[in-house]
C-alpha cells in the first residue's frame, strides 16, 4: 500500500524539495464532508501511481502556515506540485477521473 505523507507547518518546505517526484497534495479538514468523500480516490491514486508520484495530505486547520503558503482558500483543494511550483489544481469534490486527467497531463 502506498504511503500518504502528512504535510505540516514544520515539514512542508523540506518535503517539497525532497526527491524531485511530483507531489499530489490533498488539502482537507476534519469537518469537510466533501474532503472525506474524495479520500478513497486519493488513496487509490497513491497506490496506482506509486513510484511516479508522491501523495500527501495537509490538514489546513492544524497547519495554517502551510495552507497559506499554498494559497488554499476552499476545500477540498488538490494541488499538483512539480518542478518547484504548483503546476495544476482542482477545487471541490470531483470524480477520480478528473484528478487522473490532471495528473496524466503532467506525469
Amino acid at each position: 500500500m502506498a504511503e500518504l505523507s502528512e504535510i505540516t507547518d514544520a515539514n512542508f518546505k523540506e518535503t517539497f524539495n525532497k526527491d524531485g517526484l511530483p507531489i499530489l497534495l490533498d488539502c482537507w479538514a476534519e469537518w469537510c464532508v466533501p474532503c472525506k468523500a474524495i479520500e478513497p480516490s486519493i488513496k487509490e491514486i497513491a497506490q496506482t501511481y506509486e513510484g511516479r508520484l508522491r501523495v500527501a495530505k495537509l490538514n489546513v486547520d492544524n497547519n495554517m502556515r502551510a495552507a497559506a503558503f499554498f494559497r488554499v482558500t476552499s476545500l477540498p483543494t488538490i494541488l499538483l506540485w512539480k518542478d518547484g511550483r504548483v503546476a495544476a489544481s482542482i477545487v471541490g469534490a470531483v470524480h477520480k477521473k478528473k484528478i487522473i486527467g490532471m495528473l496524466e497531463r503532467y506525469l
